[in-house]
């Protein structure tokens, strides 16, 4: 069944969640079913909440987040996936009650050069589940989501036109960029590798060209929010600053992805030709078996 889940994970990334939905409705009846693990059985529920948010049925979203955070909190993986399920609450309730998309989109992605306004009470509701998540990922060294969560606040203000608290947080951000870039690790100490945050752990090992280049990615994010913000405070050579930055972080994250490609065809050619090889030496093994034959009847 566990490799059957491992199966979703392409779905996903391809723009293909029913198809991983269903992968993971079976994952989750069957695990009621055989009594699975509590850690698998929270990874996929939450998986199946994010899954509903990919195709635009939020309320069953919400359903299986509540469902996931029912469960007791037996080990540190339990505790930390249901802080990274608020933080993911953050950004989907901005959209639970059909909430303008241009909004949540630009809260995971882009600028905002021109909002139409959202409800105060959701982004009230935002900024409650980003506070919680952040105090307990940042306290117990979780960097990666310390980092997003923090971005996130920092968004939310930026969107209200507090620009202190908005660059508060993006600072706060930008610390755990450098921290998460000097050390290549998603976590403060070694040890919390082994407690899952999110799920995907489960499915793919994070290796150190993985790290950086997600590193970068929100680098790049982080970057662009902190340019205009200094842009709108009129502080020019701050602006400046991180404008260039965020040039410098596109280019290091392209050559990390060029690297990873050209590894990738390396190691496709390498296996087709040692396949080839192999197809070659099975040729001649049958050739000489032929000749063999053939000289037993001349004799």
């Amino acid at each position: 069944m566990t490799v059957h889940s491992y199966m979703s994970l392409p779905y996903r990334l391809t723009g293909r969640p029913e198809i991983a939905k269903s992968i993971y409705l079976d994952y989750l009846k069957v695990g009621l079913k055989n009594d699975f693990d509590p850690t698998d059985m929270i990874v996929h529920t939450g998986l199946l909440a994010v899954c509903y948010y990919e195709t635009g049925n939020y309320d069953s979203c919400l359903y299986y987040f509540r469902q996931a955070d029912g469960f007791p909190d037996v080990n540190p993986s339990i505790v930390a996936m249901k802080h990274e399920h608020m933080r993911r609450l953050g950004i989907y309730s901005l959209q639970l009650g059909k909430v303008d998309y241009a909004f949540s989109t630009f809260i995971e992605n882009n600028f905002p050069y021109d909002n139409k306004p959202v409800e105060r009470s959701r982004i009230d509701t935002a900024m409650y589940y980003y506070q919680k998540s952040y105090k307990w990922v940042s306290q117990n060294g979780f960097l990666k989501q310390s980092q997003m969560a923090a971005r996130q606040m920092g968004d939310l203000y930026l969107y209200l036109h507090d620009l202190p608290e908005a660059e508060q947080y993006y600072l706060l951000s930008l610390d755990y960029i450098h921290e998460m870039l000097s050390d290549t690790s998603f976590y403060r100490d070694d040890s919390l590798k082994y407690v899952v945050s999110w799920g995907r752990e489960l499915m793919i090992p994070f290796t150190k060209s993985f790290v950086l280049e997600s590193v970068f990615e929100q680098a790049i994010i982080l970057y662009d929010r902190l340019h205009h913000l200094y842009l709108k405070k009129n502080i020019l050579n701050e602006s400046m600053k991180y404008l260039k930055a965020y040039a410098d972080a596109k280019d290091k994250l392209r050559r990390l992805q060029m690297n990873r490609e050209a590894i990738e065809i390396q190691t496709r050619y390498e296996t087709e030709r040692k396949d080839a090889d192999i197809l070659n030496l099975s040729q001649e093994n049958e050739i000489q078996k032929l000749r063999l034959n053939q000289n037993r009847w001349l004799i």
